[in-house]
């Protein structure tokens, strides 16, 4: 997901010299009006279908952290923050929350916006939520969906 002030690499080489982004995701905009604090920006697959991630699973070393929102999930369960942007279009969200131990919401299709987030296949990219409680999960979908504060820290995936 695209954050003003921050490059955006996709999880790829062919990124690394990515400049700063001149403009917040629709997702990070929206949250950042809801009083939501961006603290980091994850590593994510490469271009959400390649090559995995470098980032360890804090439950367990000797295992996958998951798919292309791995990085999110990583950053929700080792505590750097309360939740975390993901996108999916098999089962990265929902693979990544269940590998560490945190909660993962893909919301229906075209539910969330996904402008701003690097698509794979329209007709199935979705934007979700990675959380670190239930309550903080339900806070943010109802920060998203009708407008109120989800008063809470927040990573974004590269």
């Amino acid at each position: 997901f695209r954050a003003e002030g921050h490059p955006t690499r996709f999880g790829s080489a062919v990124f690394a010299d990515a400049r700063p982004d001149d403009q917040d995701s629709a997702l990070v905009a929206r949250l950042r009006r809801l009083g939501a604090r961006q603290v980091a920006k994850s590593t994510m697959t490469e271009l959400a279908l390649y090559q995995p991630a470098p980032s360890e699973n804090p439950i367990d070393s000797a295992r996958t952290p998951g798919g292309s929102s791995s990085g999110s999930a990583v950053a929700v369960a080792a505590g750097l923050c309360d939740f975390a942007l993901g996108s999916q279009t098999g089962g990265s969200i929902i693979r990544p929350a269940a590998f560490t131990g945190v909660l993962g919401f893909k919301p229906t299709w075209n539910l969330l916006p996904t402008n701003g987030m690097l698509g794979v296949c329209p007709s199935l990219d979705t934007a979700g939520v990675l959380a670190s409680t239930m309550p903080v999960l339900r806070r943010v979908m109802a920060g998203l969906l009708r407008g109120s504060a989800p008063a809470a820290s927040l990573g974004t995936e590269q």
